[in-house]
C-alpha cells in the first residue's frame, strides 16, 4: 500500500513492489493536495484507489492504470483537475 507521499516530482511511477511487498492499494488521501505531480503511471498489481487518494492535486492531467484484465476499484473523491484516466490494453 502506498500511503503518502510528499515529493515533488512531476511524472510519479508508482512501482510494483516495494520492500519485498506487492504493491496493490493507494491509500485515502495518498496524494491529497500535491500540487507538483502531472502524471501518475500505476502497476497492473494495483488494484484498488482509496477516497481522495488525488484530490486536490491541482496539476495532475494524467492517471495511467496499466491494469486491463481487472477491475480497479476507484474511492470517493474523483472530481478531477486530471483531464484524462487512461486504463492500458
Amino acid at each position: 500500500t502506498v500511503l503518502s507521499y510528499n515529493g515533488t516530482r512531476k511524472i510519479m511511477r508508482i512501482p510494483a513492489e516495494m520492500d519485498g511487498y506487492e504493491v496493490k492499494t493507494i491509500a485515502a488521501d495518498a496524494f491529497l493536495g500535491n500540487e507538483t505531480i502531472r502524471r501518475v503511471f500505476l502497476p497492473n498489481t494495483v488494484n484498488q484507489i482509496g477516497d481522495w487518494a488525488f484530490a486536490a492535486c491541482t496539476n495532475l492531467r494524467e492517471i495511467n492504470i496499466n491494469n486491463a484484465e481487472e477491475q480497479v476499484v476507484l474511492g470517493g473523491g474523483w472530481k478531477p483537475s486530471y483531464t484524462e484516466v487512461m486504463f492500458a490494453q
